[in-house]
């Protein structure tokens, strides 16, 4: 046997060993339900109500944590968003709200109830087959330490976000197994984004339709990490992008 050919088989070695160890090996419905899937037709509700009501269905959820003025965890998009992230706060959008404020109001409205990093933590310790993706836009890596300081032991269902490259070590160090890079703010082109991948140990690559059309999902198919394009909810959208080579997808609906 030739060097050649001891190099191809020990590439294809590793790619199998990598594909095995990765956690989505182990997770059935790979499909990512955004903000914890629609809940009475309402998206980005990011409630306790929309976990439950789809947690036979999914697996993995991914959930919008935003910090209060005091610097704690709550479920919810942005405070400067549209209406669809203050349902409940009906006077108070544009306003960041303190930990007591926002548990406080959250009680008040009837149609959900808007989880903080307590609630949404206790949840999952109830639900043990299901698992994390927090989506944190702003101090992101200082989240996800408050998080594995006080819940070290769900820590390996919480599968964290990227977003720039230079997060990953980091995060890594905050003993979090399971990465995922999420590109959509990464403003390099795919063949950057290739070259940085080979740096990183990430689980999967998430991108928007962008991307997924300039075909960043193929470039990466004969990796072992999963591809991931958001947010797509039409069976239509759905095929095309399959035609891409991604492997699954984020949704609000589907």
């Amino acid at each position: 046997m030739d060097s050649e050919q001891e190099n191809q088989e020990e590439e294809v070695a590793k790619k199998i060993k990598k594909e095995s160890e990765n956690i989505f090996s182990q997770i059935k419905n790979k499909r990512i339900a955004h903000a914890g899937w629609a809940y009475k037709k309402k998206t980005y509700t990011n409630s306790i109500e929309a976990l439950n009501a789809n947690k036979h269905d999914y697996e993995l959820f991914e959930i919008d944590l935003s910090w209060t003025s005091d610097w704690k965890l709550v479920c919810i998009h942005d405070w400067l968003g549209g209406p669809e992230n203050h349902l409940w706060i009906y006077d108070t959008a544009n306003t960041i709200l303190d930990y007591k404020e926002f548990n406080t109001l959250a009680r008040w409205y009837k149609d959900y109830t808007a989880c903080n990093v307590e609630s949404l933590m206790a949840w999952l310790d109830d639900n043990p087959n299901t698992f994390l993706v927090p989506d944190i836009k702003e101090k992101n890596s200082e989240a996800l330490k408050l998080i594995s300081e006080m819940y070290p032991e769900i820590q390996d269902r919480i599968i964290a976000q990227i977003y720039q490259p230079n997060e990953f070590s980091e995060i890594k160090n905050l003993w979090y197994k399971n990465i995922i890079w999420t590109t959509y703010k990464y403003t390099g082109t795919n063949s950057q984004v290739l070259l940085e991948l080979k740096k990183m140990d990430v689980v999967a690559v998430s991108m928007d339709k962008t991307r997924m059309q300039n075909g960043l999902a193929r470039m990466t198919s004969d990796s072992w990490y999963y591809t991931y394009v958001h947010t797509l909810n039409t069976i239509k959208d759905l095929q095309i992008a399959r035609n891409f080579w991604v492997d699954e997808i984020m949704t609000d609906f589907l």
